[in-house]
């Protein structure tokens, strides 16, 4: 079921969600198992696809095995804004969802766990591709990979356009 995002105006072109999931930090991860279940998250898009990495069992698991359907946020910018008798936030923020499944193949999942490092580690340029991939291998059998392929992305904002592009 498709929703109708109450605060249309708000409502961001497909582009500019795709930014600020792409430029985020962490993202929340949404589940849905026996009870719901979210859990931050560091992870990198490539393609069309968002990849993280965990542990090889555990409530997360055990959640996209009964469900791989899932939902991914992402906060960018939070700025509080007051003025006499008026408080506020702005705000940008990205949603996805899509379908969460294990990444088996071995060349994938060492790409995605090169990824995930180039993201968080770009001070380490150029090393860090070969330090990433050695260290990949070295904890393939204890590392689960999984891939949230995109199916909807949508965006919203409270954030003046001056204000953004400053």
């Amino acid at each position: 079921m498709q929703y109708q995002m109450r605060r249309s105006k708000r409502a961001l072109p497909e582009h500019q969600a795709r930014a600020i999931l792409e430029k985020g930090e962490y993202g929340i991860l949404s589940l849905q198992g026996e009870e719901p279940y979210g859990i931050p998250l560091s992870y990198v898009v490539h393609q069309n696809c968002i990849y993280f990495h965990c542990a090889l069992e555990g409530r997360k698991i055990d959640c996209m095995r009964s469900n791989p359907s899932v939902s991914f946020c992402v906060v960018g910018k939070v700025q509080p804004k007051h003025r006499p008798l008026y408080f506020t936030t702005l705000f940008e923020s990205a949603i996805v969802t899509g379908k969460a499944q294990p990444v088996e193949d071995i060349e994938e999942k060492t790409l995605a766990l090169v990824e995930l490092c180039k993201k968080y580690f770009p001070e380490l340029s150029p090393q860090v591709k070969e330090e990433a991939a050695q260290s990949a291998r070295n904890s393939m059998d204890r590392t689960g990979v999984y891939r949230i392929s995109i199916d909807e992305i949508t965006g919203k904002s409270n954030i003046p356009q001056e204000q953004e592009e400053g």
